[in-house]
Parts: structure tokens; C-alpha cells; sequence
């Protein structure tokens, strides 16, 4: 039975797909998240004005987030 487990993780195809999706589901969701949060906070935006203090808000977030993450490396 181990050799069986050991053979699929050979690097097949469907093994590589898998850790693709574990490794980059947690960014794809955040950015989803921050994605809905943006939409949800402009529901009520009619102004132009506020629409761009909602998107200079939303890009400093990104930025800020990208930015701590370039520290890490």
C-alpha cells in the first residue's frame, strides 16, 4: 500500500495541480475578499469624489500589503 501512496506523489500531473491550489488559494481568496469589500463599500457611492477617496483607500491597502510582503522575502 505504501508504494502505491509513494507512486502518485511522483510528481503526476493531478499532484501538481493540488499544491498549485493549496499554495495559492489563501492570496486568491484575500483578494476576492478585498475585492467584495471594495464593491460593498461603493454601493453607496454616487459621488465622484467619494469613489476615488474609496479606490485611494482600497490601493493603499494593496500596497501596503504588498509592500510588508516584500519585507518578508
Amino acid at each position: 500500500m505504501f508504494r502505491y501512496a509513494a507512486g502518485l506523489l511522483d510528481g503526476s500531473p493531478a499532484v501538481a495541480v493540488l499544491a498549485l491550489a493549496v499554495l495559492t488559494g489563501p492570496l486568491l481568496l484575500r483578494q476576492l475578499l478585498l475585492f467584495l469589500g471594495f464593491r460593498w463599500a461603493m454601493r453607496g457611492a454616487r459621488q465622484d469624489a467619494s469613489r476615488v477617496s474609496l479606490f485611494a483607500a482600497y490601493s493603499a491597502a494593496l500596497t501596503a500589503r504588498r509592500a510588508r510582503g516584500a519585507r518578508r522575502r
